[in-house]
């Protein structure tokens, strides 16, 4: 399988554009300055974009909060297919 490089994600407390590397914890901001809920279609046509879907951009979010993993790509593969697993049922 090939896995997402990066992905954008929408940051929900402030409203901003942010990217999730592979295998990093914690996100980037982007320079997008509008702070809408319109974002979050933006960040789908984005990931859209790098043939990233949503399910997959939201695992990458999930386990960029995870700084136990922080690095190991082996455990953030097996960690991202049982997210995306869980929300494709």
């Amino acid at each position: 399988m090939n896995y997402p490089e990066m992905c954008y994600i929408y940051v929900e407390s402030t409203m901003e554009i942010g990217i999730v590397k592979w295998g990093e914890c914690g996100y980037y901001i982007t320079n997008y300055d509008e702070k809408t809920q319109q974002n979050i279609q933006l960040v789908n046509k984005l990931n859209s974009q790098l043939g990233v879907s949503e399910n997959e951009a939201e695992a990458m979010k999930i386990l960029s909060m995870n700084d136990s993993i922080d690095g190991n790509t082996e455990e953030w593969q097996k960690k991202f297919d049982e997210i995306v697993n869980r929300i494709n049922k």
